[in-house]
C-alpha cells in the first residue's frame, strides 16, 4: 500500500476529477478503469480513487452490519478494497478492528478492506484482543492473515508509544 499522504493525494485528485466529470460515477468500475488509463504510472493509482467513489456511491448504511453486507457483495482483493477501507476509516470513522470482528461474526471476509489499514486505527481497545485473536484463529488460512497480524501488532506498538510519550 502507498503511504497515507499519497493516498490522500489520490482522493483529492479523484474528487476534483469527479467534480468536473460527475457522469463518471454512473459507469462501471471496469469502464472507469479503461477510460482513465493513459498508460502512466501515476494514473494507475489515481483512477483507483475514482473507482472507489463509484463503488461506494450506493453505500447508504454506515453501521458495521450495513457496511459488511454491502461489501460482501464484492469478491475481490485489490487496491480497491484497500482504498475502500481507507475511506471508511478516514472519512466515516470506521474502526478496522471492529469491522474485522463484526465481519467474522457475520461470516463475511473483511480482511481485504482491513489488512492494510488496521495499523492506522485511531485507538486500540484492549477489550478487542480476545475477539481479534479468535478471528485470526478462525481465519488461519487467509492469505492476508500475516500482514494483518503484523499491522495489528504495529497498532499496539504505536499506541504504547503514544501512551509513554
Amino acid at each position: 500500500m502507498m503511504d497515507r499522504k499519497e493516498i490522500e493525494h489520490v482522493f483529492q485528485w479523484s474528487d476534483e476529477y469527479i467534480k468536473k466529470n460527475p457522469e463518471i460515477l454512473n459507469k462501471s468500475t471496469n469502464n472507469i478503469f479503461e477510460e482513465l488509463d493513459d498508460g502512466t504510472k501515476e494514473m494507475h493509482h489515481l483512477r483507483w480513487g475514482v473507482m472507489v467513489r463509484a463503488r461506494m456511491k450506493n453505500m447508504t448504511d454506515f453501521t458495521y452490519p450495513g457496511i459488511i453486507e454491502y461489501l460482501s457483495n464484492f469478491n475481490e482483493c485489490s487496491l480497491m478494497t484497500e482504498y475502500i477501507g481507507f475511506v471508511l476509516q478516514t472519512q466515516y470513522g470506521i474502526y478496522m478492528v471492529r469491522l474485522l470482528i463484526e465481519g467474522n461474526n457475520m461470516g463475511k471476509d473483511m480482511f481485504p478492506y482491513v489488512s492494510a489499514n488496521i495499523l492506522y486505527d485511531e485507538a486500540f481497545d484492549i477489550k478487542d484482543i480476545r475477539p481479534i485473536l479468535n478471528v485470526f484463529e478462525v481465519n488461519k488460512e487467509s492469505h492476508l492473515l500475516d500482514s494483518t497480524i503484523r499491522n495489528y501488532a504495529s497498532l499496539i506498538s504505536n499506541t504504547k508509544k503514544k501512551i509513554i510519550s
